[in-house]
């Protein structure tokens, strides 16, 4: 079944490349294919410039006339004025245009290949062309501005991504397609709804996401299970644990989780952006090495390297070598002199750690103590 599973992904990620090989080379082809000259074939249509036929063709979606009208050169990113009905004017970019009027795939492409940004907006209603394509459920469309290079990632002022319109519209190919190009499922707009908090109940967006929420829970799960502590672990979830557990934002409930050694806790309270070194009250990774927590004590040093903090927390660095020495915890002190922490260094009973490990008969520490270039005279 495994098996099969598989084959079908890999048959429908084949699929979804087939496309966009397709939709490039379609792209990079575009242009009149016939040898009559641009201007005859306006001059044919009744018309004396580029623009007014551009306009007319793409409300008519006549594909030979827009092809014409683009190649002789109109800038395509300014606002023209589009009639709208018997009385009334839109005022839109050629390219807004054409997603607003429907016009045929091969126009589009032809105001791509000659210019046109695909990161337009329709001014009426600011709403970026993309956008448009990603609520209509235009897959071949997104896919050809997502070649043209559109931002996809970009969002409203609402926060709304493009995959919260796609999924909010009940749109499953499009969503299906931004799951594939990699964009975030589960990003939030400004009241803090994902795509699958505003998919309509009961269809078969809302099913979909729910499904590769599901499978994505169980494989944070899984990787902490199986790969202890994994930065692969979303920050939503991590998010989740800790309100789930009423674990509250402060120093004094971080170290809680520490000294009580519930790992996972801990992991989440830093994938959320928590700072363990704010607090001058609290030494956690004194408090790990006391425990014996090289994981935990791995972690926290990560986290240090990587915000810039191993200064200010060298004290705390130097205290664990100590207490890690005499405990012949090597996980511990191979972790602390991968900082750059001087193996020689003295406490205040003028002690190395390698002799504090002598004299406590940790012999796994004085091994990693040696290794690391310890003094031995």
């Amino acid at each position: 079944m495994k098996n099969m599973i598989s084959v079908c992904r890999i048959c429908s990620i084949q699929r979804w490349i087939v496309l966009l090989v397709v939709t490039l080379v379609l792209f990079s082809g575009i242009g009149l294919t016939a040898q009559e000259d641009p201007i005859e074939v306006i001059s044919r249509f009744g018309f004396s410039n580029a623009r007014a036929a551009l306009q007319y063709a793409i409300i008519s979606n006549n594909i030979e006339l827009a092809q014409a009208a683009v190649a002789m050169g109109e800038d395509l990113n300014v606002i023209y004025e589009i009639p709208y009905g018997y009385y009334s004017k839109r005022y839109m970019t050629p390219l807004a245009a054409a997603l607003e009027f429907g016009a045929d795939i091969t126009i589009i492409e032809a105001l791509l290949h000659y210019g046109a940004d695909p990161n337009d907006t329709i001014l009426t209603n600011d709403l970026p062309a993309l956008f448009i394509a990603g609520q209509r459920d235009m897959t071949n469309i997104v896919l050809l501005f997502y070649s043209a290079g559109a931002d996809l990632r970009r969002t409203l002022p609402s926060g709304d991504t493009l995959m919260h319109v796609a999924a909010a519209s009940n749109n499953l190919a499009t969503v299906q397609l931004l799951h594939r190009i990699g964009l975030q499922l589960f990003s939030t707009n400004a009241l803090g709804k994902t795509a699958v908090d505003i998919a309509p109940e009961n269809t078969a967006v809302k099913k979909y996401l729910i499904q590769l929420r599901l499978r994505e829970e169980y494989e944070n799960k899984q990787a902490y299970i199986y790969g202890g502590l994994q930065t692969n672990v979303s920050e939503m979830l991590a998010e989740n644990e800790l309100k789930k557990g009423g674990w509250t934002r402060d120093s004094a409930s971080f170290m809680r989780a520490l000294t009580s050694l519930n790992e996972r806790i801990v992991f989440c309270y830093i994938r959320t952006g928590f700072d363990p070194f704010a607090s001058e009250k609290y030494k956690p990774i004194q408090s790990g090495s006391k425990r014996g927590a090289d994981k935990l004590v791995r972690l926290l040093v990560q986290h240090a390297r990587e915000q810039g903090k191993l200064d200010d927390i060298s004290e705390q660095l130097e205290y664990s070598l100590f207490a890690a020495a005499a405990s012949n915890n090597e996980r511990i002190v191979t972790t602390i002199l991968n900082v750059d922490i001087d193996v020689d260094t003295l406490n205040q009973e003028g002690k190395s750690p390698l002799l504090v490990a002598l004299q406590c008969n940790a012999y796994d520490a004085v091994e990693a103590l040696i290794k690391a270039g310890a003094a031995t005279n």
